[in-house]
């Protein structure tokens, strides 16, 4: 049984609402044991709107960020292991990649994150969530340069524990398919994958693509399989949740999965250091 959330999301993050108390008692009340607080942090991300906070877009303030989360989980600590985790955007545009690197690597030298999840939101300087990364480009060859970022990113970068959402981009096709054949990009993804194991990388399973109308998590089944088959041990389970009422949601689903994917066990960090814990 899956007994830890490892990708939450709060009003740190600019795009939720929930109080970190909210989602702590979640997680809580859901029977978890575990349970990791990442909010957002894609330094300089291109936003399109001005946020009436003042705040830059999914840029969170990191003093008050680690001071509160300190504070919970110490009034927390009798019902749940809460870790400290940050969702870190990655980028590989070539004018942006080494500044990028360099805040990341100051932020992480200052404030003793638990736990890192190193994600791509931004391809080209544009969120493949807007309609404008669409335009003129076909959705293979959007999926090819997605996957192609993520090797990049995973050689590039190094202060990150979990590759997230390995497969995000299938969410926003026009066409409203959301699926691909893995074998289509089979060679692409091993880079990627490749890489990560051989640097100490893992994935997580996330399970925010049933809610996105995917019939699977983020990666598909296959892409599970195919990971492990590498020799891929280190994966941690997260919702994804921006919401209290979306904290642990389809486990069941993901755990299933795992199994048949040939996993044993899932992933924990505490101060970045993995624990394993069997189904």
């Amino acid at each position: 049984m899956i007994q830890a959330d490892y990708h939450m999301h709060t009003s740190f993050s600019t795009d939720s609402l929930a109080s970190v108390e909210s989602m702590i008692e979640a997680a809580i009340s859901n029977g978890l044991k575990y349970c990791c607080i990442t909010d957002h942090m894609d330094y300089d991300y291109p936003s399109h709107q001005t946020l009436p906070s003042g705040k830059k877009e999914f840029e969170l303030n990191p003093e008050a960020y680690f001071t509160a989360l300190t504070h919970y989980k110490e009034i927390y600590k009798k019902q749940i292991d809460i870790g400290i985790g940050i969702e870190l955007g990655l980028r590989n545009e070539p004018q942006q990649k080494e500044k990028t690197k360099s805040y990341y690597q100051k932020l992480l030298s200052l404030y003793p994150f638990d736990f890192c999840i190193g994600s791509t939101h931004v391809l080209n300087y544009i969120d493949p969530y807007e309609s404008e990364y669409w335009r003129d480009k076909p959705e293979q060859e959007a999926l090819n340069d997605y996957f192609l970022s993520n090797f990049e990113n995973i050689n590039f970068y190094n202060d990150f524990q979990v590759y997230g959402h390995f497969d995000y981009i299938v969410r926003y096709f026009p066409s409203g398919i959301r699926n691909y054949l893995l074998e289509d990009y089979l060679d692409i993804i091993d880079l990627g994958l490749k890489k990560g194991i051989e640097k100490g990388i893992g994935i997580e399973c996330n399970t925010s693509g049933y809610a996105h109308g995917l019939s699977n998590p983020h990666p598909k089944l296959e892409l599970l399989k195919r990971y492990r088959k590498l020799g891929g041990e280190i994966i941690t389970i997260g919702s994804d949740a921006h919401s209290p009422k979306q904290v642990a949601r389809n486990f069941k689903q993901a755990e299933e999965l795992l199994k048949e994917a040939g996993f044993r066990y899932y992933t924990l960090f505490h101060e970045k250091e993995s624990k394993f814990i069997p189904f």
